[in-house]
């Protein structure tokens, strides 16, 4: 079986989606939270779309960490995300 790689834009869109769910944010929370519109945070939050810099910015300066902290690659099911 071969594994394939992430994509730069889908490892982003991973690191949000775990770093907003340690926190206790939805994509309608962080979007309410950024003064974004709900439909454009979710196309990013599941990878339709891409992180813009500048939005990624205000992503981890909202989560208190650093914008290269959600670049950072971590193999798929590293990132933990908490069930319910």
């Amino acid at each position: 079986m071969t594994t394939r790689s992430r994509s730069l834009w889908e490892t982003v869109a991973a690191n949000v989606r775990a770093e907003a769910a340690r926190r206790g944010y939805t994509a309608s929370s962080l979007a309410r939270e950024l003064g974004m519109n709900r439909s454009a945070v979710q196309a990013r939050w599941v990878g339709d779309r891409q992180w813009q810099l500048e939005d990624l910015e205000r992503v981890a300066s909202l989560f208190v960490m650093e914008p290269a902290d959600l670049l950072a690659w971590a193999p798929w099911g590293s990132n933990p995300q908490p069930t319910d």
